[in-house]
């Protein structure tokens, strides 16, 4: 999971309210001012394996962590619900299938793929 500071006392909130089995629950947290470690991408497709649910807030879709082709390639994802900016726009290519980061989550296993605007 993806957060700025700023966003993790509204996303308690919302995992309080909402999500009231959620005793303990882990983040990752980058500021976007530097660029992706190594480590914190293989934890968030890690993440992605082990976790029931991964909540993303940030800009895009998380594939400036795991890419596109990476993500396709878990056995099993996670539900995923993305709130970033075009998270869950598909590129449209002609008469070919569309692609996109919530259609690679879905090819991965994903239940369920939640994302905004």
């Amino acid at each position: 999971m993806r957060l700025a500071p700023e966003s993790i006392q509204q996303l308690e909130g919302f995992v309080t309210l909402f999500i009231p089995h959620a005793f303990c629950w882990k983040h990752l947290c980058n500021t976007g001012e530097e660029l992706p470690s190594r480590s914190s991408s293989e934890e968030l497709a890690e993440a992605m394996k082990s976790h029931d649910l991964v909540i993303y807030i940030g800009h895009g879709s998380a594939v400036k962590y795991v890419p596109m082709h990476q993500i396709q390639s878990l056995e099993n994802c996670a539900a995923t619900l993305l709130m970033g900016c075009s998270s869950g726009c598909l590129t449209l290519n002609g008469c070919y299938i569309p692609h996109g980061p919530a259609l690679s989550y879905l090819l991965a296993g994903s239940p369920v793929t939640i994302y905004g605007k």
